[in-house]
């Protein structure tokens, strides 16, 4: 909570399928310009960008009890090619 207090807006594309953790789906009604999320039908499980700067890509199954791990990349060349590439799926998604 204290990034979206510092302005940080969440994106989050999950599967089609996959049910939203019950905790994201109160954010997003409570503030959806802070919180949005939208579907894709991708094989990953999910990918969040969680600043303009950096970005967070968590390893999870579609069950969220199963935790990977993350990669939190703050290499500026590589978080912007990310980003580009979310974006792009972000615009498809519905």
């Amino acid at each position: 909570m204290q990034a979206i207090n510092r302005g940080v807006i969440f994106k989050s594309i999950y599967p089609e399928k996959c049910s939203l953790p019950r905790i994201l789906h109160q954010l997003n009604k409570k503030n959806p310009r802070k919180f949005q999320i939208k579907r894709y039908n991708t094989d990953f499980v999910r990918c969040d960008i969680i600043d303009n700067q950096k970005v967070l890509i968590k390893l999870v199954q579609q069950d969220p009890l199963q935790f990977g791990g993350v990669f939190f990349i703050e290499d500026e060349k590589l978080a912007e090619n990310l980003k580009n590439i979310f974006e792009e799926m972000w615009e498809q998604a519905i």
